[in-house]
């Protein structure tokens, strides 16, 4: 038994040794552009070529990035007073930024690209507010994403969840907004409502090394060119 266990390893180990003989014969065969790109594309597929695309974090009501690129998608909006969601960085001081959108004039599913926000920084929203109706009507007031100290209130005006997608939003992160003032009306959470998706790109190495490999290519074959000129010359 133990001569038979034997021999079948050993016709094993010759098989694995005449696969790996043909396998390179072959890709000794190919030009040398061609075995370039070949080399070339096995260790591109072998690397981590993209950042894994994780779910963003989150510390509370606080939105961290985790390196990707950000879309913000509107999902939605049960409210009577008016608001202006704003995306304004990292910084829940700034009085500008980037708009994204009006709670009675955007449709769910309408995008705006926020860009590459590095790891570790947080994502900061604004919404702000106008009471349209009751007591306090023209009454402006702002509120943020994160920790309740940023807003006029003390209390805390988003709620994260998880955003399964649907036909017109992918799947994220479900940024959502309070706006009644001290939670004098509702504390529904669903007041302006904002998706948060992340892309992942490609890591600088990876993109080095593919830029470096087509340079290469590229370099090989218009040598190959004028050598075929020369000969004709």
């Amino acid at each position: 038994m133990e001569n038979k266990e034997d021999m079948n390893q050993i016709n094993d180990i010759k098989a694995t040794h005449r696969r790996n003989n043909m396998l390179g014969k072959a890709f000794r065969a190919l030009p040398t552009h061609v075995m370039s790109l070949s080399l070339l594309l096995l260790l591109f597929g072998a690397s981590t070529s993209l950042v894994k695309a994780d779910p963003i974090t989150t510390t509370g009501s606080n939105v961290v990035s985790i390196g990707e690129d950000y879309t913000v998608y509107f999902e939605g909006s049960e409210a009577a007073y008016t608001s202006v969601s704003v995306y304004t960085g990292n910084n829940p001081d700034a009085a500008g930024n980037l708009t994204l959108f009006n709670n009675f004039t955007a449709t769910p599913g309408q995008s705006v690209n926020i860009g590459f926000v590095p790891a570790g920084q947080e994502l900061v929203f604004r919404l702000n507010v106008t009471e349209t109706v009751g007591p306090n009507v023209g009454t402006m007031r702002s509120y943020f994403s994160g920790d309740a100290a940023r807003n006029p209130d003390g209390f805390l005006h988003t709620q994260i969840t998880t955003f399964a997608g649907n036909s017109s939003i992918p799947r994220g992160l479900n940024v959502r907004f309070e706006d009644s003032f001290r939670y004098e009306i509702d504390t529904d959470f669903n007041d302006h409502r904002l998706v948060l998706t992340g892309t992942a790109i490609p890591e600088p190495t990876t993109m080095l090394l593919l830029g470096t490999g087509l340079a290469g290519i590229a370099a090989k074959m218009r040598r190959r060119k004028n050598d075929k000129n020369e000969e004709k010359v």
